[in-house]
Order: C-alpha cells, then sequence, then structure tokens
C-alpha cells in the first residue's frame, strides 16, 4: 500500500489542530467544530441521517469497549430522541 505523503501531513495536521481547538478552544469555537462533524454535507442543517452516521462510526471505533454492546437499533432509537426533543421544543 502506498500513501501520499502530502495527504498524511494534512490529515496529520488537521487532527493535531482539531484536539487543540478542543482543547484550548473558547466554547463558541468548540460548539462550531463539534455542529461542523454532524453536518456532513456542510448544509448548515444537522440531519438524523447525518447523525446517525457520526453516531455509529463513533460506535464502530469504541464498540468493543461497551457493555452492553451497543446495535443498530440503539442508535437508531437515541437519534430518534434527540430530534423527538428538537421537534418537542418547536425545532425543524
Amino acid at each position: 500500500m502506498c500513501l501520499n505523503v502530502d495527504v498524511v501531513v494534512d490529515c496529520c495536521q488537521e487532527f493535531v489542530m482539531g484536539l487543540s481547538l478542543l482543547l484550548r478552544g473558547t466554547l463558541l469555537e468548540k460548539l462550531e467544530w463539534t455542529f461542523n462533524l454532524y453536518d456532513i454535507n456542510r448544509d448548515g442543517i444537522i440531519t438524523a441521517d447525518e447523525m446517525y452516521m457520526i453516531v455509529s462510526s463513533v460506535y464502530d471505533i469504541i464498540g468493543n469497549f461497551t457493555e452492553p454492546r451497543v446495535d443498530e437499533n440503539s442508535i437508531r432509537d437515541h437519534v430518534d430522541s434527540v430530534f423527538n426533543v428538537r421537534r418537542m421544543h418547536g425545532v425543524p
């Protein structure tokens, strides 16, 4: 497998900058970073599908270390509950 060194360097720089922001950034910077993480298509709106993709990815990474094991239905239920709370408060 051959890796493009520039791509690896860019990924490392982006990762380090993200960590720095999460550790030292202002509350607004942290909120913007988190929003951008979930807003996959960058349209300014977080959809249930986007949230599901991110939450699923997180559980794919840490899932082996959770007890009980989180399954796809649990993830979908969690995302649905977030969007139900939004709707209760009048957020589309």
